[in-house]
């Protein structure tokens, strides 16, 4: 660590980013391949990796605040910096769910023949036997008959797991509230709320994905089934990682380590509340 920067501070390099990145190709390694055994180490791996290199740079960055290396500049440098990285996934996830969105209300509609004449030309040659459907659980390829999505309480998931994020992102920005208002149990208890519905949702959710993947969705769902397991996957991804942040804001502000006004409990926040209102959109895309 370098010496006291009078105006920037300017770290040394670090070497998080490549160990995140281990982290990753891990992670994604063992998803797709969780059905065989070492698909599930690789899956450990990934998540060890990954909580191990969230911890290890958030431990460094309070290091350094607490060290006072940090300059009004460098806040803005860190909220602007987090601006542009959910900027970043606005485009990640506005890229999956526009694709759905034209899916849905474009190509499906053609497949099945209601977009005009050639559509239905097409329909009559290709694809006589297939009815638009939403969710898309048979491809036109196979659908002799469609299937008709059987009710179970699996299908409810989705939609408990959206009740759920918004209370935990509603008892986030409560505590968050409070601790502006300088409202210690009631921040503490906003707080304990919001990460235990973040653990129930991302548990929750976890179950969900690795129960589509032993289901074989992406190749028995065809488009719907990549664009399901593409989505969730990456929310659950952002979702894991955002976790650990509040976990270790909540160590940090039970041993009242925070300054007022602090930008990390801001980011949180901010973090948190994109991926609900990602998912939001989501439910009532894809489901």
């Amino acid at each position: 660590m370098k010496k006291k920067d009078a105006f920037y501070y300017v770290p040394e390099h670090s070497q998080w980013p490549i160990i995140g990145a281990l982290a990753l190709l891990f992670l994604a390694f063992g998803s797709l391949n969780i059905g065989k055994k070492w698909g599930l180490i690789a899956l450990i791996i990934g998540v060890a990796g990954l909580a191990f290199m969230l911890t290890g740079w958030f431990w460094n960055v309070a290091q350094e605040r607490q060290a006072g290396f940090y300059s009004p500049q460098m806040d803005k440098t860190f909220r602007w910096g987090m601006v542009w990285f959910l900027i970043a996934e606005l485009f990640l996830f506005g890229l999956l769910l526009g694709s759905i969105v034209h899916v849905r209300f474009s190509i499906t509609p053609w497949l099945a023949g209601q977009g005009g004449d050639a559509s239905q030309l097409t329909h009559y040659l290709l694809w006589p036997d297939f009815a638009k459907q939403w969710p898309l659980l048979t491809p036109p390829r196979v659908a002799t008959h469609q299937v008709k999505p059987v009710h179970s309480l699996l299908n409810d998931l989705p939609l408990i797991n959206l009740i759920v994020l918004l209370a935990s992102a509603f008892c986030l920005s409560a505590a968050h509230y409070h601790f502006k208002k300088i409202n210690g149990p009631y921040c503490r208890l906003s707080f304990n709320l919001a990460i235990c519905f973040a653990f129930i949702f991302v548990i929750s959710q976890f179950y969900y994905f690795i129960h589509s993947l032993n289901t074989h969705v992406i190749t028995q769902r065809g488009v719907w089934g990549s664009f399901l397991i593409a989505f969730l996957g990456f929310h659950l991804l952002n979702c894991v990682a955002a976790l650990f942040f509040l976990l270790f804001l909540y160590t940090r502000y039970c041993k009242n380590a925070f300054e007022k006004n602090i930008f990390s409990f801001d980011a949180s926040v901010w973090w948190w509340d994109f991926l609900t209102i990602i998912w939001v959109f989501g439910f009532f895309l894809i489901f």
